[in-house]
């Protein structure tokens, strides 16, 4: 069955007539006109769409749809971290985000630059927003409704969650959201791949995997007790140096490089050609003059490394890498997001949270 969310504009209008009304009869509450819009909306698309669950949740979100998934969800303590899938609309059916490439093409908003795929939710933490976790982890049952049952790997849920259940905070009832918390409504389908215990170890599994199947890389050579400095990084040189003298700090050099995910996406380069045959290249507004070697200053400490002339910092990983490489010298660093954008990615960069990256790396004496 097709599950449609775009609207007709008639629901909007009764929407607004409804939002008009209360606000002629005097002073309005916190929720006043957040909860007749997501009431408003429901009355109408309720009765356009009677096929959908319609089940409503103990603090006032309403289940669409639900696709059960196997196993069962763990405690958010045993596995606080889920990678899922998902999209999330206004209640006139505009996505405001979502991890599906193929949606974002289909509405135009797609960009080669930025990340999709699977993310992470952190259940654990104290920001994940009630509305969501009643949905993720279920709830005890509305009046006169069903209790809702947790979400199981593998399965997907669509809800619409009202705004005032757009908070981190803990209330034991549905009252005491709509007297305190005020947000914007939103329709959510979320999918749960897999549960995790330990990030960091899941990320770690992941890496080892990875140099297995397409590098000679041993991944032992990261974990051992005795280089603890080196967790989570690996260096493979594909070019020797031309000597063997190692960079002192203030030596100039130049670096050419490739950004790349573990499936292979190139996120970022200097390397016009690279660029362009990744779809990274705007014809429209760059030129190749553009892609120039990076320029580096190297510090005392790989903490100390800059690049380019107003002297940015570097994420670690990548500065690790150079930091040890001598001159002319090529090679491939790969590291785990500890060593790169962590627990938040960099969505303008393409990359998501807890993202290992590779980095494809060559030392020339000039910019050009």
């Amino acid at each position: 069955m097709m599950y449609r969310f775009d609207k007709p504009a008639i629901v909007l209008i009764v929407c607004a007539a409804l939002i008009q009304g209360c606000a002629k009869n005097g002073a309005l509450g916190l929720n006043d006109l957040n909860k007749k819009e997501f009431d408003a909306w429901a009355h109408v698309t309720r009765a356009e769409y009677p096929e959908y669950l319609w089940q409503e949740t103990r603090f006032g979100s309403i289940v669409l749809y639900d696709q059960v998934g196997t196993g069962t969800l763990e405690p958010s303590d045993s596995t606080p971290y889920l990678r899922v899938h998902h999209t999330l609309r206004l209640l006139d059916g505009t996505v405001t985000a979502t991890t599906d490439s193929s949606l974002s093409k289909q509405i135009g908003t797609y960009s080669p630059r930025y990340y999709y795929g699977p993310t992470f939710w952190n259940r654990g933490a104290t920001a994940f927003y009630a509305g969501y976790r009643e949905i993720i982890e279920g709830c005890a049952a509305a009046d006169g409704t069903p209790a809702l049952a947790p979400m199981k790997t593998g399965g997907s849920r669509t809800a619409v969650i009202p705004g005032w259940l757009q908070t981190e905070k803990k209330f034991d009832s549905r009252i005491q959201y709509l007297s305190t918390v005020t947000g914007t409504n939103e329709i959510v389908t979320v999918t749960l791949i897999e549960q995790i215990k330990d990030i960091v170890a899941w990320e770690i599994d992941s890496l080892s995997r990875f140099l297995t199947l397409h590098t000679d890389i041993n991944p032992g050579d990261t974990t051992s007790e005795f280089r603890p400095s080196n967790y989570g990084f690996y260096y493979k040189q594909t070019k020797a140096p031309d000597v063997d003298t190692a960079f002192v700090a203030d030596d100039i050099t130049y670096v050419h490089y490739v950004g790349r995910l573990l499936d292979g996406t190139v996120f970022d380069t200097n390397i016009a050609d690279t660029a362009k045959a990744y779809g990274l290249f705007d014809f429209e507004t760059e030129v190749e003059s553009n892609y120039k070697a990076m320029k580096i200053t190297y510090g005392k400490t790989e903490d100390e490394m800059k690049s380019g002339d107003s002297s940015s910092s570097l994420i670690t990983g990548f500065s690790r890498a150079l930091f040890n490489m001598k001159a002319h010298e090529e090679g491939v660093a790969i590291f785990y997001s500890a060593l790169g954008y962590g627990a938040t990615g960099s969505a303008s960069a393409g990359i998501g949270p807890y993202t290992p990256l590779i980095f494809e790396i060559r030392l020339t004496d000039s910019a050009d």
